[in-house]
């Protein structure tokens, strides 16, 4: 499996790792710890195949992004069903547009059923997964107070196969 990340400015970067470590010290999540080079993100799409060297010429080719895009976090929230609790961004039209040039450009090899396609993608940085439920009320508070609301900005993409669930391997980056 492939997804390709939005990467963010290393000043967002940094504050979600201090609370990544606050919320790993607590004993509340580890999540970021469990694979190795795991960076906060925003996942735009996923697939099953990839051609990886089509990939990349059309990411570096026809993608062109040339500035960073600004992004606003103002939510904290959690799928239901589900132990994640996770940052959710404005979904701008920048943002909005980033994505549907991802999904028009790689339409040919993302899943029908995937949950980043144009119709179901809630675009999310995950802070914590898979949280026992008695801490999931101390974990959404110590989440709640260390973001009043973030700016931020969409720096590069990062293009991963994920090897197991445990393992990354990073194919390609692409700054702007």
């Amino acid at each position: 499996m492939y997804a390709l990340l939005a990467i963010l400015d290393e000043e967002t970067n940094q504050e979600i790792q201090r609370l990544w470590h606050v919320l790993n010290e607590q004993g509340l999540s580890n999540y970021a710890f469990e694979t190795e080079g795991f960076v906060p993100h925003i996942t735009l799409a996923d697939f099953d195949h990839l051609p990886l060297n089509k990939a990349i010429k059309t990411l570096t080719n026809k993608l062109l992004i040339h500035q960073p895009i600004p992004i606003s976090f103002s939510s904290l929230g959690s799928f239901l069903g589900s132990n994640i609790v996770f940052l959710s961004p404005v979904k701008s039209p920048a943002l909005a547009r980033l994505h549907s040039k991802i999904h028009e450009l790689f339409s040919d090899n993302i899943s029908v059923d995937s949950l980043y396609g144009p119709e179901s993608w809630r675009p999310h940085l995950t802070l914590a997964n898979r949280i026992e439920p008695a801490n999931f009320p101390k974990l959404y508070q110590i989440c709640h107070q260390h973001f009043p609301k973030m700016e931020s900005s969409i720096v590069g993409l990062k293009l991963i196969r994920i090897d197991s669930p445990n393992k990354i391997s990073s194919l390609f980056d692409y700054s702007f």
